[in-house]
C-alpha cells in the first residue's frame, strides 16, 4: 500500500536540456479511506476502518461513550446508553487529505456481553527529567473520571508538590496528553535538609537501632532517580473499573551528562524563512533551535549521533509540514547537513558551519570511478 511518491509545483520543459530536479520522495499510502467493517457485539458496536485514523469527529443527540483503538477501530458502548440503537454521524480524516462522513444506526441487538477490565499504556517524550517531559496515557475505554493526582518519590520519601509541576495539555475521549517537570535543585535541598535533621535526631540515640537503621537510609539515599506515580483509583472507566497504581521511573543525569551544539546556516535565499532542528538518528526525537536564524544552538543535549537540519518553513508555522500528493502542494524542502553529529557528554561543538547552497550542488555530484 505505501508507496514512494514526489511532486513538484512548477512545469518541467522537455524541450529544452533540464538538469538539478530535486524531487524529493515520501512514502504514503494513497488508498482511499473507508469502512471496512461494521458489527453488532451485543455491548459494543464496532467500526473499523481501512487505514488508520488521523482525526475522528462523532456527533450524536446521545450519550453515547466511544473510543478509538489501535488507529482505525471505532469502537461504540452500550453502557450508560438509555435505547438500543442510536443515529451517530461520524466524519473521519486520515494523514494524506481523505475524509468520509457516516450516518449510522449503532444497534446493540446481541446477547454478547464482556468484562471490559480498564488497562492504560503511557509513553514518555524521554525518561530523564532533568527538564520538561511530555507524557501520553491511552486506556482501552472511556473514562468518566479524568482527573488525576501525582505523587513524586525518591525512593519511599514523598516530594512536596511545590516541587514539580504536572498539567494536562489535552483530553481527547480516552487520551491524555500532558507535560511533568521536577525542580531538581529544589528536590535536592529538600532531601539535603532532611537527611541532616534525621541524622543530627539520631546523634542522641547512637545505640538505638532504629534511629541507626533510619539515618543509613537517608545517607544511601539517591536523588537520582525519581518515581512518577499515579495512586490506585485514579482514574474511572464508564464500566466502573479503576486502575491500580501506576508508576514510571524517570533519571535525573545531570548537567555533565548533557553536550551542547552551535553554529550557523548560511546559503539560503534571505526572502525565505527557515528553522534548524537536531534529529536523532531514529527520527524519533527532535531538538529546536534555541536562537533567531541563521544562528542555532542545542543545550543540553542526550549523547547519541544526530542529523542537522535546515526546513524551508513556506507558512511559518516552524513545523516539517508535509501536504501530501494528494493536495498537489510541494512539501517543505529540508536539507541535511552532510555529516552526522554526534554529541558527547559534558562536550561542547562550536562553530559549526552549514553552506545550504553547497549542500545542494553536491546532491548532483556523480563520482567517478
Amino acid at each position: 500500500k505505501k508507496e514512494s511518491f514526489g511532486f513538484i509545483n512548477n512545469l518541467i520543459s522537455v524541450d529544452s536540456f533540464v538538469n538539478k530536479v530535486h524531487i524529493p520522495l515520501y512514502a504514503e499510502d494513497l488508498t482511499t479511506l473507508k469502512v471496512q467493517a461494521k458489527r453488532d457485539k451485543g455491548d459494543v458496536f464496532d467500526i473499523t476502518y481501512s487505514k488508520k485514523v488521523e482525526s475522528l469527529v462523532v456527533l450524536s443527540d446521545e450519550n453515547i461513550n466511544w473510543s478509538l483503538n489501535d488507529n482505525n477501530l471505532l469502537r461504540f458502548y452500550k453502557k450508560n446508553l438509555e435505547k438500543d440503537s442510536s443515529l451517530v454521524v461520524v466524519r473521519a480524516n486520515d494523514r494524506v487529505g481523505y475524509e468520509i462522513t457516516d450516518s449510522i444506526y449503532v444497534s446493540f441487538s446481541g446477547n454478547q456481553k464482556r468484562d471490559f477490565e480498564l488497562d492504560l499504556d503511557i509513553d514518555w517524550s524521554s525518561q530523564n527529567i532533568d527538564d520538561t517531559v511530555l507524557f501520553t496515557m491511552s486506556f482501552n475505554l472511556p473514562l468518566i473520571k479524568t482527573e488525576f493526582k501525582v505523587d513524586v518519590l525518591i525512593d519511599t520519601v514523598l516530594i512536596p508538590e511545590k516541587f514539580f509541576y504536572n498539567k494536562v495539555i489535552s483530553l481527547e475521549n480516552n487520551k491524555i496528553i500532558g507535560e511533568f517537570a521536577v525542580l531538581i535543585d529544589s528536590v535536592e535541598l529538600f532531601l539535603k535538609n532532611k537527611r541532616e535533621k534525621v541524622i543530627k535526631d539520631s546523634l542522641g540515640f547512637e545505640n538505638d537501632s532504629i534511629y541507626r537503621v533510619v539515618s543509613g537510609y537517608y545517607k544511601r539515599l539517591n536523588p537520582k532517580i525519581i518515581s512518577f506515580l499515579i495512586p490506585k483509583g485514579e482514574f474511572v472507566s464508564i464500566t466502573k473499573d479503576t486502575l491500580g497504581v501506576t508508576s514510571q521511573e524517570l533519571r535525573v543525569r545531570g548537567k555533565d551528562y548533557y553536550g551542547d551544539f552551535s553554529g550557523e546556516v548560511k546559503g539560503v535565499n534571505k526572502n525565505k524563512k527557515y528553522f534548524v532542528e537536531l534529529v536523532d538518528e531514529n527520527f524519533s526525537t527532535i531538538y529546536k533551535n534555541e536562537i533567531l536564524f541563521p544562528f542555532f544552538s542545542f543545550k543540553s543535549i542526550s549523547p547519541g549521533k544526530y542529523y542537522l537540519r535546515v526546513v524551508n518553513d513556506v507558512n511559518d508555522n516552524f513545523e516539517w509540514d508535509y501536504f501530501g500528493i494528494k493536495s498537489k502542494r510541494q512539501a517543505e524542502r529540508v536539507f541535511y547537513y552532510q555529516e552526522e553529529i554526534e554529541i558527547r557528554s559534558n562536550w561542547s561543538v562550536e562553530d559549526v558551519v552549514f553552506d545550504v547552497e553547497e549542500t545542494v550542488d553536491n546532491m548532483f555530484l556523480v563520482e567517478k570511478e
